[in-house]
């Protein structure tokens, strides 16, 4: 059993577009796809762009989720994370912190950053991984994510890559 990360295809729109578009998993995500009449343009544009890399998680090929690198800054080598497990029967077995762990090597190893940032909504169970990788909390943007009729914070998070450590109880991949 094996977790990869692959880069974005346009005929992988098909797949990621009912996750990033299903209501429940787009509150979490940037409002962006919370807009019903999105099209396979826009989202197609959106994944590709030249600022960002973003990546299918696949299970033994199968793809489970996404992950984004995005405002990739090649100057102040910095950039953003942010991830989704689409398929809801792959959840719970660490899909997401295997696809951070591939993500920030490829951020710190392959494009050179220094720095990865993320945000996450207050209550999302993201924030437990990141904190299990080691992303400092530096911050809170409070009540500016509206969901099911609640402002809630957005909880800032970031790593350098002189902080970035697998944790031992990663290196195997999931089960």
């Amino acid at each position: 059993m094996e977790v990869t990360l692959r880069d974005i295809q346009y005929e992988d729109v098909q797949i990621v577009k009912p996750w990033l578009t299903d209501k429940e998993n787009a509150k979490f995500l940037d409002p962006f796809f919370q807009n019903e009449s999105l099209r396979d343009e826009q989202l197609a544009f959106f994944l590709m762009r030249r600022d960002r890399r973003i990546f299918l998680i696949l299970y033994d090929d199968t793809p489970v989720g996404i992950m984004g690198l995005t405002n990739i800054d090649e100057i102040n080598r910095s950039t953003e994370i942010w991830s989704l497990l689409g398929e809801k029967t792959y959840r719970k077995k660490g899909l997401i912190t295997i696809g951070h762990i591939l993500a920030l090597k490829k951020a710190f190893q392959e494009l050179g950053m220094l720095s990865v940032h993320a945000w996450v909504v207050e209550g999302n169970y993201t924030i437990s991984v990141c904190e299990k990788l080691g992303f400092k909390t530096i911050g809170r943007q409070r009540q500016c994510h509206f969901i099911d009729g609640v402002f809630k914070d957005r909880i800032l998070f970031d790593i350098l890559h002189s902080e970035f450590k697998v944790p031992p109880q990663q290196i195997k991949q999931a089960p």
